[in-house]
């Protein structure tokens, strides 16, 4: 018997941020990658948020999120009790926040209405999934947590970071979407509707991803 759920609310498209719009009167803490903090692209989706709005941005981010950094974002988190999360970056910020949010909820009692993500790399599909990965950073062993109560209750897919990613960064999410797609595929526990879904995106990798690497100008003028 095949069985699973998809309860993350998706929003896809270049209007997609427009969903943040309709937040008002929130504690909203925004997670993202350091590098994230001055960038033009954060600023508009600053200028998304309505002014009475209370917005912080917390940016103690680092590749294979270790457990330490989850607790100090947790005790960051503890003293502005957001009610809006919205983690924004790659998969190891999405990860991050999933183990905030969701420690934040169980441990703290903490009232989040909403936990967002908005990919800034393609990948590990992170923004949609039951898991997240946190490291011990003294045995350096990586732990997952795997929870329904960690996915995020909406994902925002916006082109507006994927776009302006270095080359070599759209290389590397590439490739990661090609080897999930296959092992999507090859997957014991796959079905018609996954295999569906895999075969997709293998073929969409194989066309778009060497255009989006090193486009021509044909192709910026479509982007």
């Amino acid at each position: 018997m095949n069985q699973w759920t998809f309860p993350t609310k998706i929003y896809a498209g270049e209007d997609s941020l427009q969903r943040l719009t309709e937040f008002n009167n929130e504690s909203i803490l925004i997670i993202c990658d350091p590098f994230l903090k001055d960038s033009p692209n954060l600023t508009y989706v600053m200028s998304l948020m309505d002014s009475r709005n209370k917005v912080t941005i917390y940016t103690d981010v680092v590749p294979d999120p270790p457990i330490t950094h989850v607790v100090k974002g947790i005790e960051f988190m503890d003293g502005i009790k957001p009610t809006v999360i919205i983690a924004i970056g790659g998969g190891s910020c999405i990860d991050m926040s999933k183990g905030i949010a969701y420690f934040g909820r169980k441990l703290k009692h903490m009232d989040i209405k909403s936990f967002i993500a908005v990919p800034t790399t393609s990948g590990t599909g992170s923004e949609v999934t039951s898991f997240a990965v946190l490291t011990d950073s003294e045995t350096q062993i990586k732990y997952p947590l795997a929870d329904d109560a960690v996915l995020p209750d909406e994902a925002l897919l916006t082109p507006l970071f994927v776009k302006t990613s270095p080359p070599n960064v759209t290389a590397f999410s590439g490739m990661d979407v090609l080897v999930h797609a296959l092992e999507a595929y090859v997957a014991t526990a796959a079905n018609n509707f996954t295999d569906a879904l895999a075969q997709q995106a293998i073929e969409l990798v194989f066309e778009y991803l060497p255009k989006c690497h090193k486009p021509t100008a044909t192709d910026q003028d479509r982007m």
